[in-house]
């Protein structure tokens, strides 16, 4: 057996300590390569991730990291962090490493963390044990930075809190969960009288189911949403709303609420009701005046024609007229400037009702004393066709009502009497009374009317005058002007007519003035 000499074993312990160095160095390389490759593979993860040893120092960390707490890697390797942070915070997530450490059991905690004075962060960790072939235990640990959402969240509480506007959040099921106190106003209702109630709840409820259909998608889906509704207050009154609608998504843009926004267009719906009643007012006006120069233009033309022939006949010297043709014609000319009188009342009359120009000065009246005057002035009338007027009115039916408006309805209606009954007819005027109101009838047995055109009476698009038994003309006006007054009176007027028998004109008015708002 050879003996290595002394210097022999000198140079063998020199070769096994170049060897171990060399292995070593090769063991820290490839140390440094696995670390410098896990670095890498944690630095292309978004989220702040961590590797911890038993005794909670860090010894791994990736780039999130150090940007989310703005700090060195070669400040924080080596170190727990509790250096960096208050006394408070430290204590805290020490504490929860030591418990997963020592358990192993995964915790999911959401904390506030300042490092070095920094702005605080929130955030939300979640730590797992790691224990490796040697049996060393690592903590593994994940960060999501909730900063910006909790800031976001906040200022949003702060501006739907504040805000002026009224705005409600909405759950999944349409359930508010939560108001501002605009919202509250609005409505009317404390919020603890809204919450938990659907937005439907609080519509007019004139407004079917089926008119929500937006705001429910709009709450089930990522879609916006803006629709008009009438809203009914606590203490009754109603308003109108335009509501918009936008859902709330998570990450994963899946809805998770929905925000409603109401604003107030009351007024501004109001002034568009109050523009579309105007535009139709202006429309009738203007029917009204074409109608009024149609009526001139028709029926003015024949009787001034014929009193103009008339007169000029009369004026002819040369003419081979007798006495007695002479004052046929006067009288004829007599009778065509009465028409002609009577039609301009009633067209002024009725351009004036329609202008708003008229209204009721309210006198006591005795009614019997009203027909009679009429009876006076229609009597020439009645008598050339043999027609007799009667009254049935007792002298103690009184009511309160315009003399002039009251005598001009019942005028035109016996003059309407009058052309459609024929010779030897009869023409009867009636009423009832009671403590409300009084009802006058003027009936004929004249020629009557057919269904259709006892519907069309009273209308301005559909009226048309219609020649009386006798050939006689008309502007139709007259029944046009009876309804307005009898409007105007705060009353009704209705027709029964069977055709071939007559027809009966009924008024209904009240006994007493009606109460002025």
């Amino acid at each position: 057996m050879n003996r290595l000499s002394i210097s022999q074993l000198e140079a063998k312990v020199a070769d096994l300590e170049r060897e171990n160095e060399f292995l070593k160095n090769n063991l820290r390389e490839n140390e440094r390569k696995r670390n410098d490759f896990l670095t890498l593979s944690l630095n292309t993860l978004a989220d702040p991730v961590f590797v911890k040893d038993a005794d909670s120092r860090l010894v791994l960390v990736n780039d999130a990291f150090c940007k989310i707490f703005q700090i060195s890697r070669e400040n924080v390797i080596g170190k727990t962090l509790a250096e960096h942070v208050p006394p408070e915070e430290r204590e805290s997530f020490l504490a929860i490493d030591r418990q997963v450490l020592d358990d192993g059991i995964e915790n999911i905690n959401e904390e506030s963390l300042t490092v070095e004075g920094k702005a605080s962060r929130i955030i939300s960790t979640k730590k797992s044990r790691f224990i490796d072939t040697q049996g060393n235990k690592f903590l593994v640990g994940v960060i999501r930075d909730f900063t910006a959402r909790i800031k976001a969240e906040e200022e949003f509480r702060s501006l739907f809190t504040q805000s002026v506007i009224p705005s409600a959040l909405l759950d999944l099921n349409d359930l508010i969960i939560k108001c501002n106190q605009a919202f509250c106003d609005f409505i009317g209702y404390s919020s603890n009288e809204i919450l938990g109630k659907k937005l439907k709840s609080f519509v007019y409820p004139e407004v079917s189911e089926n008119q929500f259909q937006a705001l429910d998608k709009s709450s089930k889906n990522s879609s916006e949403s803006s629709f008009a509704k009438p809203f009914l207050r606590k203490d009754g009154a109603k308003l109108w709303g335009e509501v918009s609608t936008s859902s709330i998504c998570n990450k994963h843009e899946e809805p998770q609420a929905s925000l409603a926004v109401i604003q107030d267009i009351t007024e501004k719906y109001q002034a568009l009701k109050e523009l579309e009643k105007n535009q139709l007012k202006l429309k009738d006006l203007n029917d009204t005046k074409d109608k009024m120069f149609s009526i001139i233009a028709h029926d003015l033309r024949g009787p001034v024609g014929n009193t103009l022939s008339l007169s000029e006949l009369l004026q002819d010297k040369d003419s081979p007229l007798e006495d007695s043709e002479r004052k046929e014609y006067f009288k004829l000319i007599t009778q065509s400037i009465k028409g002609t009188k009577l039609l301009l009342d009633n067209l002024l009359n009725w351009a004036n009702s329609q202008r708003g120009k008229v209204q009721p000065k309210y006198k006591t009246l005795i009614i019997n004393t009203v027909i009679e005057n009429v009876f006076i002035s229609t009597k020439a009338a009645a008598s050339r066709k043999s027609i007799s007027l009667s009254s049935t009115v007792d002298n103690k039916v009184i009511a309160q009502s315009d003399p002039d408006m009251l005598e001009t309805i019942i005028r035109n209606l016996i003059n309407n009497a009058i052309k459609f009954t024929g010779k030897g007819g009869e023409i009867v005027v009636s009423a009832l009374s009671n403590t409300n109101q009084i009802e006058i009838t003027v009936s004929d047995t004249g020629i009557g009317m057919t269904e259709e055109q006892r519907l069309g009476l009273f209308k301005l698009e559909t009226h048309a005058s219609t020649r009386g038994t006798e050939n006689e003309k008309g502007s139709g006006l007259g029944l046009l002007l009876c309804k307005d007054f009898v409007e105007l009176l705060a009353g009704t007027i209705s027709i029964r007519s069977t055709l071939g028998k007559g027809s009966s004109f009924k008024i209904e008015l009240p006994i007493s003035p009606p109460a002025i708002d």
